[in-house]
This record gives C-alpha cells, sequence and structure tokens, in this order.
C-alpha cells in the first residue's frame, strides 16, 4: 500500500470512528435508533474499498472508545458493527452492478436481530432494564414486543438501503 493510501486509510477509520462516537453522543435514550442507521453505514462506506483487517482495526477502535466512554452502548456498538460487515458485501453486491437489491428482507430479520440480542444482552450485563421497558410498552404482551423489534428493523434497514444507495452513488460515481 502507498503511503498516500495509508493516509488515507487512517483519516478514513479515524473519521468513522469520530462520527461513530458522536452518534453515540448526541442519539442517547429513546433517539438511540438513530445511531443504529448511522454507525453502520459509516463503517461500511468509509472502509469497504479497503482490506477486512482495516475495516477490523476501525471496529476494534470504535469499540475500545465504546466501552472508555458509553459502556452501556457497547453491545449496541458491536451489533453495529456486525450489521456494518453486511452493509460491506452490499456495497460490494452494488460495485459489481447487482445493486442492493437482494437479500433485504434476511437484512431486516439481522436488524431486528441484533437490536434484540443487543437489548437482552444489556439488560442481563448492566442491569439496564431495556427488555422491561420494552415489555411495559407492549402490555407484556410478546406479539406486540414481536411486531415493535421487526418495524424497528424495517426502519433501520429502510434508512441504511436510502444512505447506501444515494451515498454509494455520489462517492464512487465511477462505479455506477
Amino acid at each position: 500500500m502507498k503511503p498516500f493510501s495509508q493516509n488515507k486509510l487512517l483519516a478514513l477509520s479515524g473519521m468513522a470512528v469520530c462520527l461513530s462516537l458522536l452518534s453515540l453522543l448526541l442519539f442517547r435514550g429513546t433517539t438511540s435508533l438513530l445511531s443504529a442507521g448511522a454507525i453502520p453505514v459509516l463503517l461500511a462506506l468509509f472502509l469497504y474499498r479497503h482490506p477486512v483487517r482495516s475495516f477490523l482495526a476501525t471496529a476494534t477502535a470504535l469499540l475500545v472508545a465504546t466501552v472508555f466512554f458509553f459502556t452501556t452502548q457497547s453491545l449496541f456498538v458491536l451489533g453495529y458493527v456486525l450489521l456494518g460487515s453486511l452493509l460491506r458485501l452490499f456495497l460490494y453486491r452494488f460495485r459489481a452492478g447487482n445493486g442492493i437489491r437482494g437479500g433485504f428482507a434476511a437484512y431486516v430479520l439481522a436488524v431486528s436481530g441484533v437490536l434484540y440480542l443487543a437489548i437482552r444482552l444489556t439488560e442481563w450485563a448492566f442491569r439496564v432494564p431495556l427488555h422491561q421497558m420494552m415489555l411495559t410498552i407492549s402490555n407484556g404482551r410478546w406479539q406486540v414486543y414481536g411486531l415493535v423489534i421487526l418495524l424497528e428493523g424495517l426502519l433501520v434497514g429502510l434508512f441504511h438501503r436510502v444512505l447506501l444507495t444515494s451515498m454509494a452513488a455520489r462517492l464512487h460515481p465511477e462505479q455506477v
């Protein structure tokens, strides 16, 4: 890798980490769903044309910073990193001319699963009663709770799809 491209990669990684941490700082509580929309897209867009090890190094830096500054969000950020790696795959499909069509329903289920697991694990690990609050919101009915999680997954998935389609075309017009 040339020195210029290493500097560019370092700058892109730094921007992805800083903007992700800014998202965690700004969107707290009920608006933290916006972080679920922003962080995976930031990681995927800034780093999709670079080696996997660069993506993993950036993800590790983000996770370490999150553990230090936003401890209770660390399990959510781990899920967002996993979603960012899935979005990298979507971007490679887009780059190959296949668009970002295939697998959207599976992606929405993955987002919903990540949100549910993060809620459960955060309650278990940090004693933050997120699961109990969600059950209270849904009047203790598992069907309503599942529907709320699926709706959140759908909203985040649609947000990711719109951002990826528009931003990938703007950031890399030579590949569209």
